[in-house]
């Protein structure tokens, strides 16, 4: 457990849709007590999966898929029953030519890729072998299957798995239930046998991959162990046009045997010289090497500019390409590449693409990260946060999170105006969209905001935060923002009564820091000081660094010393200049 945790766990989920404001520390520095509590119900038959939270993400025109973010006890679960199986299952796969990402590696074998490199490198150079098929057959077939997560009927998935691994079945049992726990249904829909659940972690994905490999062992006879697959994205090398159109009927009534179908919209027969334009093959050879470029004259002004408008000019090209094939995925690498150039050329592309490409969106935040605090991009994300075209809730928590990491000068228009944007958030207007407005709110205000914004937003909004376990765990992670106010004590109070266990979790470390007095706990430090690293600090440092400063049980030198490091490693001037005004005192 603790292995699943630190490798995959941890960092996984602080690479979902949406982040925790208190990190998941409570389980972090509670998860011995945690791992044993875990074993205990386990082998008592009583375990019971906690309640997941869902999070939409558009994905074209208003259509939404539904991740789920488990509990940071399910996650674990789930993560050591995927590395005891791991072996077993991949052992038996028929093809060394299908493969998935892990959470923090990449699966595969005759690519001879290390699993603990980062994914996108390997899909770099998984792209860079479906190349090859361009160059040695004369026609491909690219597809997928349609729906396919939510199509994987259990009971089958559950002969695969028995037969190619021999899991015990009660290892089999408690992963059926989790995963059957955790799924999301609207309302209160029966459990349908099928659909895995649309989580960031490697669980679903190994038993995604393990599905098809019946179809490994088809395509594998049928092309000479030629194809490619990811997830369920392949790639079907012939010698002719009618054969692919043949490898695609058969592959489909294949499918349809196990209740799945391809997708009819996103399959196509492409010659090499199409299937060249298809995956952009020369746009991604001239974006290899310029994002390679970027990086080796990070700290060279002058090349970066000549790099820049190259970049601009051939990005304004690509734009009057049709929209076919890989063109997100390219559209993408070139939004990587100004954001390692630091050049806001593309920034009002963005401010279109936001509303009509949302598959670009993560590496528009990632660019307007990277650009740093500005009222151009300050406009732009105001203006999609307040328009109608916000359907889903992942993009709120990040538009509203690129906002929140900005290191914006205090008291500045700027920062009155991103405090202003955080108080409409949470307003009722927006909340009846989606909690996630309220969770915004809370965010900015809790960085950007006084105490008395934070108790307003608290107080109008009780009835939605106080009976949701997600979002008041969040509110109990903003208290320190109240320091010695009597608002602590009562918003405290309030979250007590109503008996949240994950919300009450996070109230019970936060005493536990005290408790320690007064010594200060050494992972609790740690945490405080960001790991002693002048990176990006982040709103839960900061807050947890509040209740920390502000602890009297603690001796004033131990307080006094650790604002001195503190000073030394926050970059952020706000941050900064909230840390200076505190006067440690017994």
């Amino acid at each position: 457990m603790e292995r699943s945790w630190t490798k995959y766990v941890r960092p996984g989920l602080r690479d979902q849709e949406t982040l925790d404001l208190y990190d998941y520390n409570d389980f972090h520095w509670g998860r011995k007590t945690y791992f044993e509590s875990l074993r205990s119900e386990i082998l008592a038959g009583t375990y019971m999966p906690r309640a997941a939270m869902p999070v939409r993400v558009e994905k074209a025109n208003g259509v939404n898929r539904t991740l789920i973010i488990p509990s940071a006890q399910d996650c674990v679960v789930l993560q050591c029953i995927v590395e005891h199986v791991l072996e077993r299952v991949l052992a038996k796969q028929p093809s060394k030519n299908a493969f998935f990402s892990r959470s923090h590696g990449f699966v595969g074998g005759e690519l001879g890729f290390d699993a603990h490199y980062i994914w996108f490198r390997r899909w770099r150079t998984y792209s860079k072998r479906r190349f090859q098929l361009t160059t040695n057959f004369s026609h491909i077939c690219t597809t997928d299957v349609a729906n396919y997560f939510d199509n994987i009927d259990y009971s089958h998935l559950r002969s695969i798995l028995s037969s190619v691994s021999r899991i015990d079945e009660v290892i089999l049992d408690i992963m059926f239930r989790v995963l059957d726990a955790v799924s999301w249904r609207p309302d209160y829909l029966p459990p349908p046998g099928r659909s895995l659940p649309q989580v960031n972690f490697d669980a679903p994905r190994l038993l995604a991959h393990a599905y098809l490999y019946e179809i490994d062992a088809y395509l594998k006879f049928k092309t000479g162990d030629t194809f490619l697959r990811w997830v369920d994205d392949m790639t079907i090398p012939t010698n002719s046009y009618d054969d692919a159109k043949t490898a695609a009927r058969d592959l489909d009534q294949l499918l349809m045997t196990r209740g799945l179908r391809l997708n009819a919209g996103k399959t196509s027969i492409l010659s090499a010289s199409e299937a060249n334009l298809y995956f952009f093959r020369s746009e991604n050879a001239y974006l290899d090497a310029e994002i390679e470029k970027a990086k080796k004259f990070a700290s060279q002004p002058g090349r970066l500019s000549v790099l820049a408008k190259r970049a601009a000019k051939n990005f304004d090209k690509f734009l009057q390409a049709p929209k076919i094939g890989h063109w997100d995925k390219v559209a993408k690498r070139y939004l990587t590449l100004f954001t390692n150039l630091r050049d806001d050329t593309v920034v009002g592309y963005c401010a279109k693409a936001i509303i009509s490409q949302p598959t670009l969106r993560d590496s528009i935040w990632r660019y307007f990260a990277a650009l740093g605090p500005s009222r151009r991009c300050f406009d732009i994300l105001k203006r999609y946060l307040q328009s109608e075209s916000v359907l889903d809730d992942a993009s709120v928590f990040q538009a509203v999170d690129v906002l929140v990491n900005w290191p914006i000068k205090p008291n500045s228009t700027l920062h009155r105006d991103v405090r202003n944007l955080g108080v409409a958030l949470g307003t009722q207007r927006y909340i009846d969209k989606s909690p996630f407005f309220f969770v915004g709110s809370l965010r900015i205000i809790a960085k950007y905001g006084l105490a008395a914004h934070l108790h307003d937003l608290l107080h109008t909004t009780k009835s939605v935060w106080s009976v949701s376990e997600s979002l008041s765990r969040q509110v109990a992670a903003t208290l320190p923002k109240f320091r010695a106010s009597a608002w602590k004590g009562v918003y405290r109070r309030h979250i007590e009564v109503h008996k949240l266990p994950s919300a009450n979790s996070v109230l019970v470390s936060l005493d536990q820091i005290y408790a320690t007095a007064p010594a200060l706990d050494k992972q609790v430090r740690m945490y405080v000081l960001n790991g002693m690293n002048k990176s990006n600090y982040s709103i839960d440092r900061f807050l947890l660094s509040l209740h920390v400063l502000l602890c009297k049980k603690l001796p004033v030198q131990v307080r006094l010393n650790l604002k001195s490091d503190l000073l030394i490693y926050i970059q952020d001037p706000l941050y900064a200049k909230v840390i200076k005004s505190i006067r440690p005192a017994a």
